[in-house]
């Protein structure tokens, strides 16, 4: 009987001893695995942190420049200069220049190119020694104006009346330049009046004459 036992026991002990021998071989290979993970989560994580790193910085760098321009926008000072049809003497033809941007402008130089006469040509009044333009501006705050008269079309006619440039140079309240080139065309306001261009000379003619009777 106990022979028989034992007969049982022994293929028993083997089968227990091959399982023991697997669960060891899968133990072994599961250290093996968990072994190199653990190796290799050190350097992910570290390459990880350096693309976040980089990602912080370049945002970190765009948030800083839309910041910058944002500012710019606000502090910035647009000069322009322009003219306009006085509203009561057609011929009259107004100089207008204003600070159309929220930012106050500073240092601001004005060039005239070439020679000008303003007003009335016979007046001789070059348009670059008006104080205005001659000595400039050392701020100009938003939406200051000058506005004066500066060409009597009447004086000339579309083949001789003269073009003009005025340069203008200023600054933002943080000293950042700003330059800018305008160029005033009076041959389109020709076009504008509701009589010939040669009726714009008798009616200058008719004007001296009354003038010259009237000094008389």
């Amino acid at each position: 009987m106990i022979n028989g036992i034992f007969a049982y026991i022994e293929p028993i002990s083997t089968l227990v001893l091959a399982i023991s021998n697997i669960i060891l071989a899968i133990a072994t290979i599961a250290s093996g695995i968990i072994g190199l993970v653990l190796a290799n989560v050190e350097p992910i994580s570290t390459l990880v942190l350096a693309f976040a790193t980089i990602a912080l910085v370049y945002f970190s760098r765009l948030l800083y420049l839309e910041t910058q321009k944002m500012r710019e926008l606000q502090i910035q000072p647009v000069v322009s200069i322009y003219t306009s049809q006085n509203s009561k003497i057609v011929t009259y033809i107004e100089l207008i220049i204003k600070n159309t941007g929220p930012g106050t402008a500073y240092n601001v130089i004005f060039q005239v190119n070439p020679d000008f006469y303003w007003g009335s040509k016979n007046s001789k009044n070059l348009l670059k020694d008006l104080p205005l333009i001659d000595k400039g501006l050392s701020t100009m705050s938003p939406d200051q104006q000058f506005q004066f008269l500066l060409i009597d079309l009447l004086e000339y006619t579309q083949s001789t009346v003269p073009g003009l440039d005025i340069i203008v140079t200023y600054q933002n309240e943080d000293g950042k330049k700003y330059n800018q080139t305008f160029s005033m065309d009076f041959v389109v306001y020709y076009n504008l009046l509701s009589f010939p261009d040669s009726d714009l000379h008798e009616i200058s003619n008719s004007l001296k004459s009354i003038d010259e009777n009237l000094s008389k």
